[in-house]
């Protein structure tokens, strides 16, 4: 899925913001987390849910 670039910016200047996740297993809890996060998504004010961001997303 790609987000064209004005609703990205749009939802930025409304207040959201691109938060990064990892994924862990309950092994592994407690354990630091890798440097580079396994995503990233896109939270816009009011909106339920999130969307989920790629490279592609902010590719120039």
């Amino acid at each position: 899925m790609c987000v064209s670039e004005q609703v990205l910016l749009s939802s930025l200047r409304q207040g959201g913001c691109v938060r990064s996740f990892w994924r862990r297993s309950a092994r592994l809890a407690g354990t630091p987390s890798p440097i580079v996060p396994d995503g990233l998504v896109l939270e816009t004010p009011g909106e339920r849910g999130d969307t989920p961001l790629c490279h592609v997303d902010f590719a120039v």
